[in-house]
């Protein structure tokens, strides 16, 4: 790949069944961990798109969170219910 050539990252937990994908996990409900993605491209001098594939916004908001080295939202979980 030539230098500052921009690339683009796919970034999902998924869960299987029969060696199919099944479905997109929720970030945190699987093993993948957006930490060491966010290490690996600060090694990078190049620009790179990372598109999450988690089927909610909460998730999509934690992982752009923790790549940009900014506090996670709380999860909606966390959120205290007033009814």
């Amino acid at each position: 790949m030539e230098p500052d050539v921009p690339f683009h990252i796919h970034f999902s937990d998924i869960s299987f069944a029969n060696r199919n994908e099944k479905s997109h996990l929720p970030y945190g409900d699987g093993t993948l961990r957006a930490e060491p993605l966010a290490d690996a491209l600060a090694r990078f001098d190049r620009p790179a798109t990372v598109i999450s594939e988690s089927p909610d916004e909460a998730s999509s908001q934690t992982i752009r969170a923790i790549l940009l080295g900014e506090p996670a939202p709380p999860s909606p979980s966390a959120t205290p219910r007033l009814f």
